[in-house]
Formats: structure tokens, C-alpha cells, sequence
């Protein structure tokens, strides 16, 4: 298992030494149109952000169950999904009852492996941390303020919740991080599905708003995330 200080590390490096409001487009727009985030200037109250501007980072991350309890809910929400296990088009009523028999299956032997680590996954514990860090490094780094939420795709708390911390919040820009290396269907796509279903609803808190966003679609070739890499493979 990696340190418990790697994704910081990696987090704060991608983060904090690349951010940029770039490829903004109202969230009312498709997420397909990613960005990768390339080496830039963080905005300050000369650029194009304005002081007054509420910068929010979404984290997304995949999620785990707090307890030994939140297990079967948390199985049947990743098998449920159609990004994880593909059913062929005539197949699919059955995606949600198939996700039930597997869930059933499994939750003993994970909640066996979780109980060995605790009871429970530490990434919610872990993601908050990283949340702060950010919050802080940017801060200190740039002198800019900027507010991080958390949206797990299986499992508490979700990004529909996060979403509606943000628009309660009035952000102005947001920066979608997902915390994902490299870009896959089943990781990133998942979560920014999600988001593009919820910013398309027809009631949607965002149809009306103001509100830009940048998605960082993958960040597997960052220095600082190499160098991480390779630091944690001569320990191993």
C-alpha cells in the first residue's frame, strides 16, 4: 500500500503548481469537452478572475464504506454502474439485479478485508486531508482563496451532494480534479458522467448559472507525480 502521504503530494503538485481557469464553458455545457492541465499561472486579481470570483476545486474520488454495514450498499452502487460491468443493450434491465446478486455474494469476503484494515476505507479520512491541503498550499502558494469539495462516485458523501454545497455556495469557477492518474471510463469517465447528468437535468441548480468549469481529465505525466512514483518503487 502507498504511504499514507503519497496522493498529498501528488495532489498538491498537480494542483497547486498548474492552476489555471482554462477551456472555461458554463456548466450547463457537456462535460466531453475535457482539458488535460498543462504548466500555467495561477489567476490572480489582475487576470481574468476577479477578486470578488468564488473559486471552488471538486475532487472526485471512487468512495468507500465507512463501516462494516456500509459494504453491500457500497458494492451494489459500483456494479450497478454500466461503466464498470457492460451489459449488452438487450441486457440491461438486468444491470440492477445483477448488481444485487454480486453484492450479496461478495460483502462477507470484502467485509473481511476491511475489517483488517480498520472496518472500514480510510480514502474519505484521506481525501478531506488532501482537500485541506489544497485549500492551504494554494493559499500560502498564490494568495488566492479557494474552496474544495469531495464527491465519491459509490459512496458517501456523493458528488450530488457536493454539487449542492457548490451552487449553495455560489461558486463562480470551479476546477474538477479528479484523482485518477490517467483517464478511463470506468474511473474518471464514471464520475464525470455523473456530473454532466446532473448538470443537463432540466431542473438542474445550475441551468440558470454563471458558474465556468475545467475539467483536469488526467494527470499521469506530471513531474511531480512521476518522481512520487519512482520514489515509492526504490523504497519498495
Amino acid at each position: 500500500m502507498w504511504p499514507r502521504w503519497f496522493g498529498f503530494i501528488v495532489s498538491l503538485h498537480v494542483f497547486t503548481t498548474s492552476f489555471q481557469l482554462v477551456s472555461r464553458f458554463p456548466a450547463s455545457v457537456s462535460l466531453q469537452r475535457q482539458t488535460r492541465l498543462g504548466a500555467a499561472t495561477l489567476p490572480t486579481s489582475s487576470s481574468s478572475t476577479s477578486p470578488s470570483s468564488s473559486i471552488g476545486v471538486l475532487l472526485l474520488n471512487l468512495g468507500g464504506p465507512t463501516e462494516q454495514s456500509d459494504v453491500e450498499g457500497f458494492l451494489y452502487n459500483l456494479f450497478a454502474d454500466p461503466d464498470i460491468i457492460r451489459l449488452p443493450s438487450f441486457l440491461t434491465k438486468l444491470q440492477k439485479p445483477i448488481a444485487y446478486l454480486i453484492s450479496k455474494r461478495r460483502a462477507p469476503k470484502s467485509q473481511e478485508a476491511y475489517r483488517s484494515i480498520g472496518g472500514g476505507s480510510p480514502i474519505v479520512r484521506y481525501t478531506n486531508e488532501q482537500a485541506s491541503l489544497i485549500t492551504k498550499a494554494v493559499k500560502e502558494r498564490h494568495g488566492v482563496d479557494v474552496k474544495t469539495y469531495i464527491g465519491m462516485r459509490y459512496w458517501y458523501p456523493f458528488t450530488e451532494q457536493a454539487l449542492d454545497e457548490i451552487a449553495s455556495d455560489g461558486v463562480d469557477s470551479l476546477v474538477i480534479l479528479p484523482l485518477y492518474p490517467q483517464f478511463s471510463v470506468s474511473t474518471s469517465g464514471s464520475s464525470l458522467r455523473v456530473l454532466q447528468q446532473e448538470f443537463s437535468k432540466a431542473d438542474s441548480k445550475f441551468k440558470d448559472s454563471r458558474m465556468t468549469h475545467t475539467v483536469v481529465s488526467s494527470w499521469y505525466d506530471r513531474p511531480g507525480y512521476v518522481e512520487s512514483m519512482a520514489g515509492v518503487i526504490k523504497e519498495e
